[in-house]
């Protein structure tokens, strides 16, 4: 039982060899990280970039058009044409809000190809210890037969 517990000479380079290849897992994952990280980071400039670059065009637009709209209804109603205007910007306001929900909704999460190796990786170090450990076991109880 104790001659189980104390490690082999011949597993001290075999157990370097795994932890190696954990940290060089887990460097490799993290490097997986930042890049998805930069990407996710370059199109949220963009987006945001392009949303005010539209918004600001469009608050011009809409000025204009509601004082022309204003002005052709001048004659008739007055009021009819400011009713007018803000409905449309109820309108135009209530869809952008619903463009904005199913946007954010259908975002992926971050790190998720991350977080997908590393599970994949954690089932590969499983298996690893445990044949590691299976074949340590099996030397024991070989050499303990033969003596």
């Amino acid at each position: 039982m104790i001659r189980q517990a104390v490690a082999k000479p011949e597993s001290g380079p075999a157990l370097l060899r795994v932890l190696a290849t954990v940290l060089g897992m887990g460097q490799t994952r993290l490097e997986l990280a930042g890049v998805e990280l930069a990407q996710a980071r370059q199109s949220s400039i963009r987006v945001v970039v392009l949303a005010i670059l539209c918004t600001l065009l469009l608050v011009v637009a809409s000025v204009f058009a509601s004082a022309a709209l204003v002005y052709v209804l001048w004659d008739v109603h007055p009021l009819l044409g400011f009713a007018v205007v803000a409905v449309c910007y109820l309108i135009a306001g209530l869809y952008c809000l619903r463009r904005v929900k199913d946007i954010m909704s259908t975002f992926p999460p971050l790190f998720e190809a991350t977080v997908a190796e590393l599970g994949r990786d954690k089932l590969a170090v499983q298996e690893a210890v445990m044949s590691f450990t299976s074949q340590s076991q099996s030397q024991a109880k070989s050499e303990g037969e033969a003596s």
